[in-house]
């Protein structure tokens, strides 16, 4: 009985120091991840002068450089890469430091990271998505991917027209951008551009060579988008720029909704 109690309070005793010491363990991540997120440089620095792990990874798999990033503190971010941080660690988003930098609109940072070796990929695509455009100018200036689809799809293109940004989107065709690539779901960026109504951005398109014809998934063409919208205004505009009403969508020519866009194609007589 006196032997099983005993052990049984050593074991109680390792339970507890091991959990003391995960405590103390997070307490320290925390330390450094809220310090660098705060931008906090002098506490970054105690405690990687403590020996502290610039990789330390917190409870929400976030790491120093990752909170410094996504929060602007380039001068901490200039610490922790000059201390062995992995500059290309990815985060729970599966996003790096760059990518942070870049979404946040950050150019020195940008160029920071680039130049201590950054991987480049995605980033383009993430400056597109939240719109900075000097960002972008840095990526294209240094000749990525433009074509590249991100993390869960869409080329930077196509997340300029999704976004209705029409200076990203002159940006990327005039540094050779494909105006006919299509979406993963099988639709071309003139017809997303269509279909959003974006009278400008198809402008933009037709201007930079892209096939008012060119057919996405089931034959559907950007003259058919704009019908099945009813959107006379961009029909008209794909029409004087050629568009075909005959072409096939799931067999079928194009299918106006409206007495107004029934005209208009017969404005436009249907090529044979």
């Amino acid at each position: 009985m006196v032997a099983k109690l005993a052990n049984g309070r050593r074991s109680l005793f390792l339970v507890c120091a091991m959990a003391c010491a995960l405590v103390v363990v997070m307490a320290g991540c925390r330390s450094i991840n809220t310090a660098a997120q705060k931008g906090d440089i002098a506490t970054v620095e105690r405690l990687l002068n403590r020996g502290r792990d610039p990789d330390q990874r917190n409870w929400r798999n976030s790491r120093p450089l990752l909170a410094a990033s996504s929060s602007g503190h380039l001068a901490v971010v200039k610490l922790l890469v000059a201390r062995g941080a992995d500059i290309d660690r990815i985060g729970d988003t599966f996003q790096t430091a760059l990518h942070h930098a870049a979404q946040i609109g950050h150019v020195e940072m940008v160029e920071f990271l680039l130049a201590h070796g950054a991987n480049p990929k995605w980033g383009l695509n993430e400056a597109v998505r939240a719109g900075q455009v000097e960002v972008a100018r840095v990526f294209l200036a240094r000749k990525v991917d433009i074509d590249q689809e991100g993390y869960g799809g869409g080329t930077p293109l196509q997340w300029a027209m999704a976004r209705g940004n029409a200076e990203l989107a002159k940006l990327l065709l005039t540094h050779g951008a494909n105006a006919d690539l299509p979406a993963s779901r099988g639709t071309t960026v003139l017809a997303a551009a269509a279909g959003h109504g974006q009278a400008e951005l198809v402008k933009l398109l037709l201007a930079h060579g892209a096939k008012v014809n060119a057919q996405g998934a089931y034959g559907r063409t950007p003259l058919h988008v704009a019908a099945w919208k009813d959107d006379v205004a961009i029909g008209r505009l794909l029409l004087k720029h050629g568009a075909d009403p005959s072409l096939k969508c799931n067999g079928n020519s194009v299918q106006p909704r409206s007495a107004e866009f029934r005209a208009l194609l017969v404005e436009y007589p249907t090529k044979r």
